[in-house]
């Protein structure tokens, strides 16, 4: 595997933040425990 640039590094964890930000404004409408996922993929 290439080694990436740090720059490409940042915006890789800039873009998973805001994934996950937005993940979490989603979940106030419908929570999913992370119980209900693990068993999900059991």
């Amino acid at each position: 595997m290439p080694i990436k640039p740090l720059q490409d590094e940042l915006e890789d964890l800039r873009a998973e933040r805001l994934a996950i930000e937005r993940l979490s404004t989603l979940d106030e409408k419908h929570t999913v425990s992370l119980e209900d996922m693990e068993a999900r993929y059991r």
